[in-house]
């Protein structure tokens, strides 16, 4: 149980946000397990006070990630 819980904190240390997008093919079911996993996450009075939004269009990917480079900018420059 140690050696699982220093692998996992040495996964959550290595963990990246990621704002551009691959065009490989991901089959829907593998799309649909990790929504699933995120979804469960632990949370305050178990709300999960979260939406996912499973986005396949290039073009919405794109202005959503320039958005969210837009607010980040905003967060740490506010």
């Amino acid at each position: 149980m140690t050696q699982r819980a220093k692998e996992f904190r040495d996964s959550a240390e290595t963990r990246r946000s990621v704002r551009h997008f691959s065009d490989k093919h991901v089959l829907i079911e593998i799309k649909e397990e990790l929504i699933m996993t995120g979804s469960s996450a632990p949370s305050g009075a178990r709300k999960q006070p979260w939406t996912f939004c499973l986005v396949s269009n290039k073009e919405l990917k794109e202005k959503l990630r320039e958005l969210a480079e837009e607010e980040g900018y905003r967060s740490y420059n506010g």
